[in-house]
């Protein structure tokens, strides 16, 4: 499969993020993009980003194993690219999308389906006619969207515990809890505050082992760098010291959290607010994870009762190997490399290619 995108948008200088705080934050988003990029310009990624401690290299060296999948005209390709960059964070998909209007003019003419990339909060409503190629987004509804908006996964510094935790009913969650205070067109008044409302209702049950951020990732911008190895510490010893993960909306309709705990080997607790989830048809959300919707649980008014059947229903033995399998889920579906094989995968069973 051969994907074109207008290098004349490639600027390497937009990609050395100045907040430097969010950087594997908003990686996500691009992860595509760079791996259909020749093999030089990835490179030239690289070692920009070498010099920054917080990023993910690994992300970066996983998507140096991507095989040459660019080529140079237009008419070659299987689909078009739109370039990701970093302004696609602050303004909507619909105006990231236009951004790019000549090539998107382009792909038409030639007949050519496009694939667009958006991974900021915003949740508006975003579709493209199906003739036109795909979506691919974090945040928004579902219900919101025609069947050629698709899931797209998050990356993250990797770590991983190696052990398993055996049959106790314990929630790990780490991070801010009020959420209201986001951009009310992130929020769209849809589920506002159900993260609260959830964490509030796991913490009377005794069952959540909480640590409670004030702001995003628990710091302001400005004393980040001295706090980022505590708190990412912290973090991690709240996943491998609990069977579960607490994963709920934030400003975007998505969880970020959700990939972090299968790479942790632990079991998501995943409450699907209308979500447009990575690779749904892929991965096994109904078994791999407590799939917690509001017709199962009285509008998330009982999440418990959800969470309680689930552990309850499973031996320790199946426990355990859901964790094992929850690893490889994420290694999967959650890093570059692999996300990019199964996202073609994806578009051949589309498209029929």
């Amino acid at each position: 499969m051969k994907f074109y995108t207008d290098l004349n948008y490639f600027d390497i200088e937009n990609y050395v993020f100045k907040r430097k705080n969010q950087g594997h934050y908003r990686i996500h988003h691009m992860y595509f993009y760079m791996c259909l990029l020749p093999k030089h310009l990835k490179k030239s990624l690289l070692e920009r980003f070498e010099n920054y401690s917080m990023y993910p290299k690994w992300v970066y060296s996983r998507i140096l194993n991507v095989e040459e999948t660019f080529c140079h005209t237009i008419e070659e390709c299987d689909y078009v690219v739109l370039p990701s960059d970093l302004a696609v964070l602050s303004i909507s998909p619909r105006k990231s999308f236009f951004r790019y209007e000549e090539l998107i003019k382009k792909a038409i003419l030639n007949n050519k389906k496009m694939l667009f990339f958006y991974g900021a909060d915003d949740n508006s409503e975003f579709n493209i006619s199906k003739e036109y190629g795909y979506v691919f987004r974090n945040a928004g509804f579902a219900s919101d969207h025609d069947t050629n908006v698709l899931g797209c996964p998050t990356f993250n510094l990797f770590s991983y515990c190696k052990t398993y935790r055996k049959k106790d009913l314990s929630v790990a969650f780490c991070g801010k809890i009020d959420t209201d205070s986001c951009n009310e067109v992130f929020d769209k008044q849809k589920y506002r505050g159900i993260r609260k409302q959830v964490y509030d209702e796991l913490f009377e049950k005794k069952c959540v082992e909480g640590i409670l951020r004030e702001n995003w990732l628990g710091m302001v911008e400005t004393n980040y760098e001295s706090h980022q190895d505590k708190h990412r510490a912290e973090f991690i010893r709240n996943l491998e010291n609990n069977l579960y993960g607490l994963c709920v909306r934030g400003g975007g309709n998505f969880s970020f959290r959700l990939g972090e705990v299968f790479m942790m080997g632990r079991i998501p607790i995943l409450i699907d607010t209308d979500c447009i989830l990575p690779f749904k048809d892929y991965i096994p959300y109904h078994t791999n994870t407590v799939y917690v919707t509001k017709e199962n649980s009285n509008n998330f008014t009982d999440v418990y009762s959800v969470i309680e059947e689930y552990h309850k229903s499973h031996t320790e033995e199946e426990l355990i190997q859901i964790q094992k399998e929850n690893f490889k889920i994420w290694i999967e579906y959650f890093t570059p490399d692999f996300a990019f094989k199964n996202t073609c995968k994806l578009l051949k069973e589309l498209d029929g290619k």
